[in-house]
């Protein structure tokens, strides 16, 4: 297929920045794809490209995602290997290429696909071609088990790039000829889920960015859950497991101010704007990007505004520095004191 393929590549799961590339066909597209392989989960991964801003940067958003010639497909598991060679078999009428994830087991098939389309596609058009294909799979008898993870039909979104490991399955089948599959298509409405939002919440938090920048990201528990490096790790006396410290986005399961917990004693009565601080950022510019990004938004545990929920650490930060500075007293006039000086030595003689 000779037509050139724009994409992004990505160095690991807090990565918003990534780089642009292009490769002349779906061929060599799929060479490059297949060959950068992660030594582990939630490195490497491919998107769509992206404008790149007035930094020089193309920042991963929907809003600055360009059209794509490819198209992604992440099976999130099914019962069987035999449910797993149909689905192979499948997709082996398309022209793509799938391989195994870190997740696969013969109990449980996982894996991921990418189609070649017959031209580049809006974002909102690849979601729509993608869930024709979708369909065009859940309608046969053995694909009732096959659970679909729609996230990745959105251009912004990471497909990560195979491990190791993996299994690699090469498809010499048609290209996908998008204008016939749009006819019958379903439109696309965008209603982004819990995972949406925390993933855009992630790429535009300063706090997440600095600590990713510096390495000291470790994991991500949950959505929205953090283990990180403590910003004070150099003062703790024991030693620092997985989890002993966490940070949580803002505007998110009830935390509206992006928030450190640290379980070493050295760091039990620290205030968030110390962790802040010691990250080299203004606590309280970061605290009103927090609360001018969550004006309005529902939390995702109680559905009520991210007004409501949550102690203002700017409010509290002044109550606290209020509370430490030396109580204000009035000073006497110079008269007065001299007045109480005469009257003290009349009544001692």
């Amino acid at each position: 297929m000779k037509s050139e393929i724009r994409y992004s590549r990505g160095t690991n799961t807090f990565d918003a920045y990534p780089t642009q590339r292009t490769a002349p066909d779906f061929d060599s597209f799929e060479k490059k794809f297949l060959d950068d392989r992660s030594k582990k989960k939630g490195q490497t991964y491919v998107c769509a490209a992206f404008k790149v801003n007035g930094t020089e940067k193309a920042h991963r958003c929907k809003d600055d995602a360009l059209p794509s010639t490819f198209i992604p497909f992440d099976f999130d598991g099914m019962d069987g290997l035999v449910v797993h060679e149909h689905l192979v078999q499948d997709l082996s009428q398309y022209r793509g290429f799938g391989y195994t994830t870190s997740s696969h087991t013969e109990e449980s098939p996982r894996m991921r696909a990418v189609l070649a389309a017959s031209r580049e596609m809006t974002r909102t058009e690849r979601q729509r071609v993608c869930k024709a294909i979708q369909k065009l799979i859940q309608a046969h008898p053995w694909a009732k088990s096959v659970k679909f993870d729609e996230s990745v039909y959105r251009a912004e979104q990471p497909l990560y790039t195979p491990l190791e490991n993996a299994e690699i399955y090469h498809f010499d089948g048609d290209v996908v000829d998008v204008d016939e599959v749009l006819k019958t298509a379903p439109e696309q409405k965008d209603r982004p889920g819990a995972k949406d939002r925390a993933e855009s919440i992630a790429t535009n938090d300063p706090i997440l960015k600095v600590l990713v920048d510096k390495g000291m990201v470790k994991s991500e528990e949950k959505l929205g859950h953090y283990n990180i490096e403590c910003p004070f790790a150099n003062e703790h006396t024991t030693e620092s497991g997985e989890t002993s410290t966490a940070y949580f986005l803002p505007n998110y399961g009830g935390v509206r101010y992006g928030k450190f917990y640290c379980f070493h004693d050295h760091c039990a009565e620290r205030e968030q704007e110390e962790f802040i601080r010691k990250l080299g950022l203004d606590p309280k510019k970061v605290w009103a990007q927090h609360r001018q990004a969550g004006e309005g938004v529902p939390n995702s545990a109680t559905g009520e505004s991210s007004n409501y929920y949550s102690d203002d650490p700017v409010e509290k930060s002044e109550r606290v520095q209020a509370s430490m500075d030396p109580p204000k007293t009035k000073s006497k006039s110079k008269k007065k004191t001299e007045s109480e000086n005469k009257k003290k030595e009349n009544s001692d003689t």
